[in-house]
C-alpha cells in the first residue's frame, strides 16, 4: 500500500511510503531515521471514498536490507476509519483464503 507520511517534529510536507497496514497502524521501510516518533499518516482504501487520516507514534526501528523499518501504531484514528481498516483487512484476508 501507498501511505503518505509526515514527521510531526520536521513538519512540512508528506512523503510517500510503501508499507504495510493492520489494524493498529501501518509498517514501511526507508533510509533516514526519523526527526522525532511522532507522524500523520494519510491513505486511502478501495471501496472508501474519504480519505483515512491518523496520528501515529513509531514504536520501533529495525534494520531491514540496508534500510530502517518503521513499525507505527495508531494514536488518534476516528471510529469509521478504524472501522474501514477492519473491513478492508478483513476483505483482504478473505480474498486471500
Amino acid at each position: 500500500m501507498t501511505f503518505l507520511v509526515r514527521d510531526l517534529e520536521e513538519g512540512g510536507s508528506y512523503h510517500e511510503r510503501e508499507g504495510d497496514l493492520s489494524i493498529g497502524g501501518i509498517y514501511w521501510t526507508g533510509r533516514y531515521p526519523p526527526q522525532g516518533s511522532l507522524v500523520e499518516v494519510r491513505f486511502r482504501l478501495s471501496g472508501v471514498s474519504k480519505e483515512i487520516r491518523a496520528k501515529a507514534e513509531i514504536i520501533r526501528l529495525s534494520e531491514r536490507g540496508g534500510g530502517i523499518g518503521f513499525h507505527v501504531r495508531f494514536t488518534e484514528v476516528d471510529l469509521d476509519s478504524e472501522l474501514a481498516i477492519a473491513r478492508f483487512i478483513d476483505e483482504a484476508a478473505g480474498a486471500q483464503g
